[in-house]
C-alpha cells in the first residue's frame, strides 16, 4: 500500500486493476486520510488511477486457503472472496475470475462502503468463511475506522 503512487496511471488507464493491498501504518507509513477514516486505501488507489477501473478483492484471505481451498463444486460451502467497486462491469469480470478458481464472489458494495468491510480489523478480514456465513456478516453495517 505504501508505494501505490509508483503505479503508472497512464499505462493502467482503461484497465481493470484488482487491489489486493491492505494498509498497515507500521509497514506503509501513516496516511492521515486513512488514519482518520476519511477514505479507504482503495479509494486512494482509485484517485491515483483515475482512468482505471479499480476493484478491491483478494485482500482478506491468507495465501494458504487461497491456494488450497478453491472448490468449483462446493456450492454455498465454497469460501467467499469479497469484491468492492464502483464499476459494475469490472466487478462482474472479477466475479467470474473468482468463480473460475473455485471460490464464491461476494459483493460488499462500493469502494467506500465495501472497502471498509474488507479492510484489516473488519470481521471478514483473515477469517475465511463459506459464502453462506459471509453473506450474514457482510449485511451488517461496515466497521468505521478499522483501517
Amino acid at each position: 500500500m505504501g508505494r501505490f503512487r509508483e503505479l503508472p496511471p497512464e499505462q493502467l488507464g482503461g484497465r481493470i486493476v484488482v487491489d489486493a493491498n491492505n494498509y498497515y501504518p507500521a509497514r506503509d507509513g501513516h496516511f492521515p486520510e486513512l488514519d482518520d477514516d476519511t477514505t479507504t486505501s482503495t479509494e486512494l488507489l482509485a484517485a491515483h488511477l483515475p482512468d482505471s477501473r479499480v476493484v478491491k478483492a483478494f485482500n482478506t484471505m491468507n495465501y494458504r486457503p487461497l491456494a488450497e481451498r478453491g472448490d468449483p463444486d462446493g456450492g454455498d460451502e465454497r469460501l467467499a472472496i469479497y469484491v468492492a467497486g464502483d464499476d459494475e462491469d469490472a466487478k462482474e469480470r472479477v466475479f467470474h475470475l473468482i468463480e473460475e478458481i473455485g471460490f464464491a464472489p461476494l459483493d460488499t458494495g462500493s469502494l467506500a462502503e465495501g472497502g471498509r468491510r474488507q479492510q484489516p480489523g473488519a470481521p471478514v478480514y483473515n477469517n475465511p468463511m463459506s459464502v453462506r456465513e459471509a453473506a450474514e456478516v457482510v449485511s451488517a453495517p461496515p466497521t468505521a475506522g478499522a483501517e
